[in-house]
Parts: C-alpha cells; structure tokens; sequence
C-alpha cells in the first residue's frame, strides 16, 4: 500500500489566513488621522489714539509756554538758546505715558568741519558738551535738512543723553544751549530738535 502524500496547499491554508487576519486588525489598530476646526468670532474695537509727543518751547508762562526764539542770544561766550522740552502743550493738554527725551543739534554742511562748532548744554546746573558726527546721506534727516553735521549730547559712557517727562501731568525741563563756532555762525544753519 502506498502513503498518501500530505496536501501542502491545505497545510499552508491555514498559517496564511492566520497571517492575513493579524494584519487587518494591525491595520485597523493603528494610528488614525483627524482634522479639527475651531472657529471662534470676536468683536474687537479700536479707537485712534494720537502717539505721545516731545515739544520745544522758548519759555514758561502761568498758563503754558512762549514760542521759541528765532535766533540766538549773542553773548560774550558764544551764542545761547534757553528753552523748554515738555511732554505737552498746556496743563490740560499733556502725554498720559512716560516718556524719555533727547537733544540734537543739526548743522548745516557750510560749517565745513565739525569740529568748527562746540555746544554745550546745560541742564540743572549740570553742563554736557555734544560729540559732532557726520550725518548719514541716507538718513531722513539728511534728506529734508541736507548735509552736514548732528551734535549729540553724550553721558560718560558714551550713550546719548535722555531726560524723564513724567506722565499724566505736564512735566517740563528748563535747558539751555551754548554754541561757540571758530567763523561768524548764521542760525538759519542750525536746528535744534528733541526726539521722544
């Protein structure tokens, strides 16, 4: 009598199916993508709202402040401008924020050479003398006022000088300028601004 030969394709049957079940539910086991969405609708208001400012004014008054001089004082040391910077116009109308403040001076390129003009400010009884640098071509400055020469008032370590307004109320610092030049100098080649 012979011997029946196993049927392999009955004998893998099984192990296969075995296999691919597995894998299904691997398949449906693993991991699922989802999208969510929120959506939220807010309403926002916005009112204008001036940004603070730094004025110059010749002087105080009881009530506010003076126009500023056209020109500069002559004295035997040169020629002074005495001014004010505040944080506003009036005593009702003045900065809420705090503010700091600093001084420049622009002189006009007919100077010829920087070191042609020293300034000095005087600040409560506190004198600071203003470094000269170039002024860039490309700076806004130069584009309106035109070449020459800025005038920064440094402390000891060598950063501009910046004064506190205070806010909230009117605050003002009481300044005066000293400008000595080697050649007879026009104002109208000077500009003093201060920038908050």
């Amino acid at each position: 009598m012979g011997q029946k030969k196993p049927d392999r394709l009955h004998a893998l049957a099984s192990p296969i199916a075995a296999l691919l079940l597995l894998c299904c539910i691997c398949l449906l086991v693993g991991t699922a993508w989802a999208r969510y969405r929120y959506r939220q609708i807010t309403d926002v208001e916005f009112s204008p709202e001036t940004a603070p400012q730094v004025y110059l004014f010749g002087g105080k008054t009881a009530n506010g402040f003076t126009p500023m001089a056209d020109t500069l004082a002559e004295t035997e040391n040169g020629q002074v401008l005495d001014f004010v910077v505040s944080n506003g116009e009036s005593k009702t109308q003045f900065s809420k924020e705090d503010q700091y403040a600093s001084v420049r001076l622009y002189v006009s390129l007919s100077l010829g050479n920087g070191d042609n003009l020293a300034a000095t400010l005087t600040v409560d009884s506190q004198q600071y003398t203003a470094v000269a640098r170039r002024l860039d071509g490309d700076s806004p400055i130069c584009q309106s006022f035109g070449e020459g020469w800025i005038y920064c008032f440094m402390d000891e370590n060598g950063e501009e000088l910046r004064w506190f307004l205070e806010g909230d109320k009117l605050s003002a610092i009481d300044m005066s300028l000293l400008v000595e030049a080697d050649t007879g100098l026009d104002s109208s080649l000077l500009r003093l601004m201060v920038t908050g």
